[in-house]
């Protein structure tokens, strides 16, 4: 083919087609949504950060007690089980989790109140198999 030869499709413009309706509101509608997204990602960026962000802890306590922050610094004595290794110690809040692995599998876990001074302990046995 050369520049003078005829196109291959001849143009009508009585036999085109449109576009059905719904798909012109389809496109409308999704570069308006497009848009309005740029525009609240770009409000967001201009904006800041909030204030203050939100945070949540797994191990928040289900009633209100004194924080690490306002807690006084006092001395605890906790007896380690007999022949039971210290796993893990995991402060939350005024409280301190104790995790001990005794000498047959078992495992104590004690449970320190930082404010009152008050002990709890949690033993978990393991089933023979």
């Amino acid at each position: 083919m050369n520049g003078s030869d005829q196109k291959v499709t001849p143009i009508d413009e009585e036999t085109m087609a449109s576009a059905p309706f719904w798909l012109k509101a389809i496109v409308v509608g999704l570069g308006i949504a497009i848009i309005a997204m740029m525009g609240l990602i770009l409000y967001r960026i201009v904006s800041g950060p909030s204030e203050e962000p939100e945070t949540v802890s797994a191990l928040a306590p289900a009633i209100s007690a004194p924080t690490s922050q306002n807690l006084s610094a006092r001395d605890f004595n906790i007896d380690a089980p007999q022949g039971a290794s210290l796993v893990a110690m995991v402060p939350a809040g005024a409280e301190v989790f104790l995790h001990f692995r005794l000498e047959d599998g078992s495992d104590q876990v004690i449970i320190l109140n930082r404010a009152t001074g008050e002990q709890s302990t949690v033993w978990v046995n393991r089933k023979a198999p």
